[in-house]
């Protein structure tokens, strides 16, 4: 049985516990909502992802981004619908639940490998000098648990010499 018919057999309801009504796992529902049909995965984690790559990007011609870089932490898929704005996140979760594990299973080993990426290229950045003021908002920030994921603005500064 595909990802897709399994999802569409579990048209039973996965009632959670702050689900006030039923919801069912349709194709139709789920495509809409920007979830893929076919592995019950929704594309807006990969952006979790996205914000990282494209701060680093900015880095060197706009170091202002650097301190929401450094303030970038690793996220799970539900941790990060959970903190998300995402319309349908709790559908997104669902879904995930529902998924096929083979599907979620690739999708956790390409979130470790970026994850890995990410965290080398942030600290290169760091031994090459690069670093964040401590000011109480950024050692906060530091601190903080791989799941919070606020948005913090931080002064950084360059140490490297002249």
């Amino acid at each position: 049985m595909t990802t897709a018919s399994a999802l569409r057999a579990s048209r039973a309801c996965l009632d959670g516990p702050d689900c006030g009504e039923a919801t069912t796992l349709d194709a139709e529902r789920l495509a809409k909502a920007n979830i893929s049909p076919a592995t019950g995965l929704a594309t807006d984690y990969l952006n979790h992802f996205n914000e990282a790559i494209m701060l680093l990007d900015l880095a060197s011609t706009v170091p202002e981004c650097l301190a929401d870089l450094m303030a970038w932490r690793p996220m799970g898929y539900e941790d990060h619908f959970a903190a998300s704005s995402f319309k349908d996140r709790d559908l997104a979760v669902r879904a995930y639940r529902a998924a096929d594990p083979r599907a979620r299973g690739e999708l956790e080993r390409l979130a470790t490998a970026m994850t890995a990426i990410l965290l080398a290229a942030r600290s290169a950045l760091i031994m090459a000098g690069c670093a964040v003021e401590a000011s109480s908002e950024a050692a906060r920030a530091a601190a903080a648990p791989a799941g919070d994921t606020g948005r913090l603005r931080h002064q950084w500064r360059d140490d490297r010499p002249g």
